[in-house]
Parts: C-alpha cells; structure tokens; sequence
C-alpha cells in the first residue's frame, strides 16, 4: 500500500502524458529511495553499536553491511533517477517537436 502510494504520481502524471511533471515526480521519488538506502545504513549501524555497548571495551562492534534488500533499495533508486532523466528529456523533446509542428 505505502510503497506503492509513493510511487502513484510518477504513474498518474506519465499516464497523463505530463512529461516533465512525470520526471519531477520520479526525481523526487528517487531523492526518497537514496534517503531510505542511507537510513537503512545507518540504522544497522547504530543497532550493532547499541546491541554491544554493555560489553566491554575492545569487544564492542559496528557492523556496516549490504543485505540484498539494501541492495534492491538501491537499485530501485538508481532506476527511478535514470526514469526520471528519460522523461525529462523526453519532455524536452516532445516540447522541440510541438515547436516544430
């Protein structure tokens, strides 16, 4: 539901044929997703600290890893910044085109 919510207006504005308010969305949408990757990171990183920190000193750890979620987060982000830089162009293009005619 959630995650599917924030990717509706990158959908609802293309399915429109709005281009450019299509690629503003996606930009957005990827802003959010890099957001959530780095948050997921840090997250991790301090429940490893949090987890030791009643041990004593030399045996406490900061654990910093990819899980494939991590990773499909990831990827998803990157997908959705190159979307947002093909309906940007394509705006630009089909704005060319309409000039022309």
């Amino acid at each position: 539901g959630a995650r599917l919510g924030v990717a509706r207006p990158v959908v609802a504005q293309f399915g429109k044929g709005e281009l450019a308010q299509a690629a503003r969305a996606a930009k957005k949408l990827a802003y959010i997703l890099w957001a959530l990757f780095v948050w997921v990171i840090l997250a991790g990183a301090i429940g490893s600290v949090v987890v030791t920190w009643h041990m004593p000193p030399g045996e406490r750890t900061l654990a910093i890893g990819l899980s494939s979620m991590q990773i499909s987060l990831a990827l998803a982000a990157l997908i959705t910044g190159f979307m947002a830089k093909t309906f940007a162009l394509c705006a630009e293009l089909w704005h060319d085109y309409n000039e022309v005619i």
